[in-house]
């Protein structure tokens, strides 16, 4: 054991090449003889060696249940012995960090396992720890952050905004020639339904209006925020020690849930107004009408789950939002729109729109057009199934005797 424990120990330290600077030979045995290894900070080594503790064995015998003064809740004390279900190559990884602590040198985020430089989520935290070290509290380094992230993010939100304000100012068209490609497919009329298909693409393509390009914010969106999430909750459930004095005001500790619950308040009501006004920037509410019912319960149901995050992650998502909420408040002023090239907004009347008659009646039509394509859809393959078996099969006779064939008089 004591050899296998020497050889993790000095692979962990040998890329950082401090093995013989940090600790002499004789203070490395003196640790791994030990048969509880002692996971603590730099004040309690102090503590202890102004007190004159020298007998490894003495510190051997301490209960884990009498901490010493200085010595935090995260200190805790694996015992080998014991049969623990603790790895070699997490005692290994928590003696390196905990020898770079007590030689005064500050342990880097690889040290901790995080700080990826081969994913997103690495880079972020890489990127934080560096504003951080810069001097910025922990708050202000992830609202920076995001800040940067959500500015670098402006050309596609604008290039959406534009692309959902003609798709809008369009839509009596647009739902005239999409109504009349439904009823060619509800009436089995496989030429009418390819004719009207063919009327909407030219329709699209000369008006410009694509409704996919609304969706590119979203898909770009979404994998930025899972990388945050992910970054921010390792750093969070490690935890690192300087987050959690890292907040502000009522949150100074960003790695526990916030006591008041007012960040998940924040964020869920945050959410909600984007929802109403559409501020996440991929399409407008006014072309949402029977999705925004949807849309409006999303808040209430992940609000009990935000209750649980830590309040770094909450952090990133509030600035998140009011980040969005101001940037759709800017877009939506006429200078800044002929500034971006975004032609003004046209309001339609309820009337206008063919396919707007109401969340209710809308959800009865799906529901109708959804049996009645099923039914041509299944009526179509038990024909083509019938056309096959009479091509392959036999004649069938459709008389009940043979008819005589008369011959042509001979001359």
């Amino acid at each position: 054991m004591q050899f296998l424990a020497v050889r993790l120990f000095s692979s962990s330290l040998a890329a950082r090449c401090v093995t013989r600077d940090i600790l002499s030979a004789k203070k490395l045995q003196n640790h791994i003889r030990c048969p509880r290894y002692f996971s603590t900070t730099s004040a309690r080594n102090q503590q202890t060696e102004a007190a004159g503790a020298a007998a490894p064995a003495a510190a051997a015998t301490t209960s884990p249940a009498t901490p010493l003064a200085g010595e935090s809740a995260a200190e805790k004390i694996v015992d080998i012995s014991a049969g623990s279900d603790v790895t070699l190559s997490q005692i290994a990884e928590g003696l390196s960090t905990d020898l770079l602590t007590a030689s005064g040198i500050a342990p880097t985020l690889q040290d901790m396992g995080l700080g990826s430089y081969y994913t997103p989520p690495g880079l972020l935290q890489n990127a934080l720890d560096l504003l951080h070290s810069a001097g910025l509290p922990w708050w202000a380094a992830i609202a920076l952050t995001t800040v940067v992230m959500k500015t670098l993010m402006i050309p596609l939100a604008v290039k959406a905004q534009r692309n959902a304000t003609v798709m809008n100012n369009y839509m009596p068209e647009l739902q005239r020639h999409q109504l009349k490609l439904r009823e060619a497919r509800e009436s089995g009329d496989i030429l009418e339904a390819s004719k009207a298909g063919n009327e909407l693409a030219k329709f699209t393509k000369e008006k410009n209006v694509n409704p996919l390009s609304s969706l590119v914010p979203v898909l770009i969106q979404g994998p930025v925020f899972i990388s945050f999430f992910i970054a921010l909750r390792k750093m969070a459930n490690l935890p690192m020690e300087s987050m959690k004095t890292g907040g502000l005001y009522w949150f100074s500790d960003l790695t526990v849930p916030d006591p008041y619950y007012v960040l998940p308040l924040v964020t869920c009501t945050t959410v909600l107004v984007m929802f109403e006004t559409g501020a996440d920037g991929a399409t407008r509410a006014d072309n949402m009408r029977n999705m925004k019912y949807v849309l409006r319960a999303v808040p209430f149901l992940m609000f009990p789950f935000t209750m649980g995050f830590p309040a770094a992650v909450l952090t990133y998502w509030t600035t998140s939002n009011f980040f969005a909420l101001a940037q759709t408040t800017i877009l939506r002023r006429p200078g800044v729109r002929a500034m971006f090239n975004i032609p003004p907004l046209v309001k339609h009347v309820k009337k206008d729109l063919p396919l707007s008659k109401g969340f209710v009646q809308d959800m009865k039509d799906n529901y109708t057009n959804l049996k009645i394509s099923s039914e041509i859809g299944n009526r179509a393959r038990s024909d083509e199934i019938r056309f096959k078996q009479a091509g392959a099969g036999p004649v069938i006779r459709t008389y009940k005797t043979p008819q005589k064939v008369k011959q042509p008089a001979k001359n």
